[in-house]
């Protein structure tokens, strides 16, 4: 009888444990520090019409300001790219004068401002658009647990070259990514517009302890290219350093 009620009493305490992780929930809102730097590796692989090719390159973001009301502004640079193609990889080499892009955020990650010269030199397309979007991530109003999900409507912007689309999100849980304890993420992105609509899933996954991002990949299906009538694949990996 003793060894039964012990067995019952573990038992019960586990299932607490479980609960209690279950009920766990958490604010997806990065809180940056001023002077705090992160690399990222990027890898692209992407195929069209049988040929493929990978791109890769590292991302340094700095926080340089962060206000009293919680907006803050990050730099960032790209550097060390690479194209293997034919089973060959080649250096590219990083521009003399490349000047880091400067974006401004409010509290909540939202975008609020952006190098506006910058975006004038660089001409919008299709592609570019539906893979900036990828890791333009919005959080919930609200702090989540495992399982809920939350959906981000995108409005069409023609200058901008974004097609109108939605994106859900679902809590997957809590797990070690790459040595951090992380909280991951799951996406799926259908665009609600033209004839071949793009779409994506994957995953993302933050720091518990600040909310910043530890990693993202997703596959892009029916990506547009220069060819119309062969859209594209795309996988995306984006891992923390």
């Amino acid at each position: 009888m003793k060894v039964r009620n012990a067995l019952l009493a573990t038992a019960l305490i586990f299932s607490c444990l479980g609960a209690k992780s279950q009920d766990e929930t958490f604010t997806l809102i990065w809180k940056p520090k001023t002077g705090q730097a992160i690399t990222y590796g990027m890898t692209m692989d992407a195929t069209a019409g049988g040929d493929k090719s990978t791109f890769m390159f590292d991302i340094n973001l700095k926080v340089t300001k962060v206000a009293d009301n919680g907006d803050y502004t990050i730099e960032t640079v790209q550097k060390n790219a690479r194209v293997v193609a034919g089973g060959e990889e080649h250096k590219l080499p990083d521009p003399d004068d490349a000047k880091p892009t400067v974006e401004t955020f409010n509290a909540k990650g939202e975008k609020i401002s952006e190098d506006k010269k910058k975006a004038e030199e660089e001409e919008a397309d299709e592609t570019s658009a539906l893979l900036e979007s990828v890791g333009d991530f919005k959080a919930p109003d609200k702090a989540v647990k495992k399982g809920d999900t939350w959906t981000e409507v995108i409005k069409a912007d023609e200058k901008k070259k974004i097609k109108a689309a939605k994106v859900k999100y679902e809590v997957v849980g809590r797990e070690k990514v790459l040595g951090f304890d992380a909280l991951t993420v799951s996406m799926t992105y259908t665009q609600s517009e033209g004839s071949k609509p793009a779409t994506y899933d994957g995953t993302m996954s933050f720091d518990v302890s600040d909310m910043s991002l530890v990693r993202l990949s997703a596959s892009l299906h029916d990506v547009a290219g220069p060819d119309a009538n062969t859209p594209g694949e795309i996988k995306l990996k984006m891992e923390r350093n």
